[in-house]
């Protein structure tokens, strides 16, 4: 145990000395912060109410192949944009 403690202390050191380990958490501070704008967004968008009202009509149109999913998608954006 004492030798896995020691191996990750001298690891860790050599991650401090050339910057690897500051690079590592701010690219892990970002991809973080995406991952929390891309929560929001499904949230906003799930609980918006002229989406919730529009969906299960585009759905089932996109299902029959009544409209395609570009226009469907298109249309939802324009409904939460709007």
């Amino acid at each position: 145990m004492k030798k896995l403690f020691v191996s990750l202390s001298i690891e860790l050191t050599c991650y401090q000395a050339n910057g690897e380990l500051s690079k590592r958490r701010a690219n892990q501070r970002e991809h973080w912060m995406w991952t929390l704008f891309e929560d929001e967004i499904q949230y906003r968008l799930k609980t918006h109410q002229k989406l919730k009202d529009r969906l299960p009509v585009l759905q089932e149109q996109v299902r029959q192949g009544l409209i395609s999913p570009s226009l469907a998608a298109d249309e939802l954006a324009e409904l939460f944009f709007s």
